[in-house]
C-alpha cells in the first residue's frame, strides 16, 4: 500500500474512506532489482505520464487507492534466477509531471521509497510472489 503526506493527495479527501492516507491521485514509479540489496539497482519496469494508469473515468486513482498497477504481469531482473530469492526497491512519485524519480525530487514533488526488500520470483512453475504491505510516505 502506498500511502503520502499531501493531504490534498490522500484518498480520504477525494472520495474514499474519510481521514484514509492512501495515496488517493495519479503517481508514477520505478521498479529496481538485482541479486543483492546492494546491486537492486537495475530498471524492471517503469509508469509514468500518459502511461498511468486511471481506473474509473478519469477519478485519478492508480488502478485502486492506494495501490500501483502496470500493464505488464511480469518483469526481468538481470542477474537472478528463476524460483529464486531476488532483491527489489520501488520509487514512487505524485502526479505525471515528471519522468523520473530524480527530476521528481529535484522538482519539489512528494516522492518516497521503500528501500530495497527480498521477495522471490517466479518462474517455470513457480508463480511470482506478490509484493504486499509495502509502506511509502511521501515528503516534500
Amino acid at each position: 500500500m502506498i500511502f503520502t503526506t499531501d493531504s490534498a493527495a490522500q484518498a480520504g479527501n477525494n472520495g474514499y474512506t474519510a481521514g484514509s492516507q492512501m495515496i488517493g491521485v495519479d503517481f508514477a514509479f520505478a521498479l529496481y532489482g538485482g541479486q543483492t540489496a546492494l546491486t537492486a539497482t537495475n530498471l524492471v519496469a517503469t509508469l509514468f505520464g500518459a502511461n498511468i494508469f486511471t481506473g474509473n473515468a478519469g477519478s485519478d486513482d492508480n488502478a485502486n487507492y492506494g495501490q500501483l498497477q502496470d500493464a505488464s504481469s511480469s518483469g526481468i531482473v538481470p542477474n537472478t534466477s528463476q524460483a529464486a530469492p531476488l532483491f527489489l526497491n520501488l520509487f514512487v512519485w505524485e502526479g505525471n509531471v515528471f519522468t523520473s524519480y530524480a527530476a521528481a525530487l529535484a522538482g519539489g514533488d512528494y516522492t518516497g521509497t521503500t528501500g530495497a526488500w527480498q521477495n522471490n520470483s517466479g518462474g517455470g512453475l513457480t508463480l511470482a510472489v506478490p509484493m504486499n504491505a509495502m509502506l511509502i510516505y511521501g515528503s516534500r
